[in-house]
């Protein structure tokens, strides 16, 4: 296995839960002049803030199943192939509620793509020592989501 896989891997673990969430803290975000994308929208087509603000949080809310409905298909399917056991999957579910809930809770930080980039590549490193101490063998996993290309994001063009 090469390199470049074993350092991926755990990652692209952390990009599954947490994608959507940064995704959407993005997008909704402040951008430089302080403005949200929920408050243009609202301002542009005279809408209600708090209805746009809704909508943007089902839309968050139903990614966010969608990611864990499919997180939980993969690692069952590794259960059932003999790649992981079944208490290593419960145990991955917990570890990956758990940085799902710290990407939540720092969901609103204003940080510098070079500081979010820091930030998860310190996750990724906590993440890999983390299933290697619980005995989990990260590098013969495949957690990527099936949608949107490489760590499951779709790009938009641009400078991103």
């Amino acid at each position: 296995m090469n390199i470049t896989k074993k350092m991926i891997l755990p990652a692209l673990a952390l990009t599954v839960v947490g994608a959507s969430v940064l995704g959407m803290s993005a997008t909704v975000s402040a951008d430089n002049n302080g403005d949200s994308l929920v408050e243009k929208i609202a301002s542009r087509f005279n809408l209600n803030q708090d209805e746009v603000q809704a909508v943007f949080d089902e839309v968050h809310d139903e990614r966010e199943a969608e990611h864990k409905a499919e997180m939980n298909e993969k690692l069952q399917a590794k259960v059932d192939d003999g790649t992981i056991t079944a208490e290593q999957k419960t145990l991955l579910e917990q570890k990956l509620e758990e940085q799902h809930q710290k990407h939540e809770e720092n969901r609103d930080q204003d940080l510098t793509r070079e500081e979010r980039k820091q930030q998860h590549e310190q996750e990724r490193e906590e993440f890999k020592a983390w299933a290697e101490e619980n005995n989990i063998p990260f590098d013969e996993l495949d957690l990527r989501p099936d949608k949107g290309g490489p760590g499951g994001h779709r790009h938009r063009g641009g400078g991103e």
